[in-house]
């Protein structure tokens, strides 16, 4: 394997993949592919192991929004010798569940399988900092095309039908492809707010959760899913009937209903992914 910029062969060392152009990049070479959703493994004999991230906490309980931090942050946590001016850097840091901030070759020569990467951002306009942590689980989808549609009038007690399509562009199959359908006896998700806000200030109101599962969709293959779904009545659903028993008061169906589609995924390598919401507006009678 060689690093796609510098041409570089990579073994038996920490090495950068980006999930947009489906490439690898050796640690000095990486940083001009901040922005291109990075991934960091070991590739050691011929085998590539991923780096485990989630030690900071930074981005959990949100998608698809970048997250940064600035020098004092970094400053204020004990570095490995190699990190001393880090004005300079322009490779990949390490945050460790030790507190301690490693580069690369550290990470690799102390045998460290969980840390959650940091790279400086020369373009970021952030108020919280220059340096970028790249977590898989915060990158949008890239090289997917996914389309919902479904009727836009419905009767309740009746069904309506819906499509789904997903397109797998990448050069790697997808695996574990989880799609969600859901829809909440609330008003409609305002402009601009993330759906992880509305699903948290709504779950207890779910009036429709449908559940679908693929094993997998090959390199440029695609997938129609035609799914009916039936409107309940006002008062059949009760609330938190999805997620636990209950007793609660039976959830009306809103005249203009979101109904709101995702997917979650895993690529060859084995991070797992969420897609972009979907969603259409509903005209119930």
């Amino acid at each position: 394997m060689k690093c796609s910029d510098c041409g570089k062969t990579l073994n038996n060392e920490p090495i950068a993949y980006s999930e947009k152009y489906e490439k690898f990049y050796c640690m000095d070479c990486c940083h001009k592919h901040v922005n291109h959703a990075l991934t960091f493994h070991f590739y050691e004999n011929n085998k590539l192991r991923n780096l485990l991230v989630g030690v900071s906490g930074a981005g959990i309980g949100d998608i698809h929004h970048k997250f940064y931090t600035n020098e004092e942050w970094i400053l204020r946590h004990p570095k490995c010798p190699h990190l001393e001016d880090i004005d300079d850097l322009n490779i990949p840091m390490f945050y460790c569940k030790d507190n301690v901030v490693r580069c690369s070759d550290c990470l690799y020569d102390e045998h460290i399988k969980l840390a959650d990467p940091l790279l400086k951002d020369e373009s970021s306009m952030d108020e919280y900092g220059e340096f970028m942590w790249l977590l898989p689980f915060t990158y949008e989808p890239h090289n997917l095309n996914f389309i919902f549609e479904c009727d836009d009038k419905a009767v309740k007690g009746e069904y309506i039908d819906a499509n789904i399509f997903l397109e797998n562009n990448k050069n790697h199959p997808i695996h574990d492809i989880n799609f969600s359908i859901e829809s909440f006896s609330a008003n409609p998700l305002y402009e601009n707010e993330p759906f992880l806000w509305y699903l948290e200030r709504n779950y207890s109101k779910t009036i429709i959760s449908e559940k679908y599962h693929f094993d997998t969709l090959n390199s440029k293959d695609r997938l129609n899913l035609h799914v009916q779904i039936r409107m309940p009545r006002d008062g059949e659903i009760k609330e938190n009937q999805f997620y636990e028993d209950s007793n609660g008061d039976g959830l009306n169906i809103p005249e203009d209903l979101m109904i709101f589609t995702r997917f979650d995924y895993k690529t060859f390598h084995g991070y797992k992914y969420c897609s972009d919401v979907k969603y259409d507006m509903i005209k119930v009678k």
